[in-house]
């Protein structure tokens, strides 16, 4: 559970890749992205590149932390729209 969502939620980060690495790059901010990360590559079929495996309440957590961190991504970038204009 997360695993597609956190696969999508990558392919599309990697259409702007340029504002992805400068805010993956910001101190306390870019480790937001781990949850995702975690999931997205748990059932990588390259072994090295796999996550550990989860236990369910560690899945769990994990699932309401990137979903918790997706909410202040949207922050981050909300913010930063509205300085431009």
């Amino acid at each position: 559970m997360g695993n597609e969502w956190a696969e999508g939620f990558l392919l599309g980060m990697s259409f702007n890749t340029e504002e992805w690495d400068e805010f993956s790059q910001i101190k306390g901010v870019g480790e937001l992205l781990i949850p995702t990360m975690v999931f997205a590559q748990e059932h990588q079929p390259e072994q090295t590149f796999r996550s550990p495996p989860l236990t369910i309440e560690a899945r769990e957590d994990l699932l309401d932390e990137m979903f918790d961190n997706l909410m202040s991504i949207y922050e981050h970038f909300h913010l930063e729209a509205g300085d431009m204009h």
